[in-house]
């Protein structure tokens, strides 16, 4: 698959990702789970490894803050 695959609240006026969601990269060894701010990763959300490793916490504008 060559676009990254996103599930949840997508706002109907701007069609950007807003709310809660999973978005899983175009390389799956990615996921994030999470809030989503007018597209952006923003607010507490989980980075999975497909290893079984993860970040959980805060993110903001798409960056890892902890």
């Amino acid at each position: 698959m060559t676009k990254d695959r996103y599930v949840g609240d997508i706002d109907p006026v701007t069609k950007l990702r807003h709310g809660q969601g999973t978005y899983t990269y175009t390389n799956p060894y990615f996921q994030y789970q999470g809030t989503f701010v007018n597209g952006t990763k923003t607010g507490e959300g989980v980075l999975l490894m497909r290893d079984g490793g993860k970040y959980a916490g805060m993110l903001e504008n798409g960056e890892i803050m902890g």
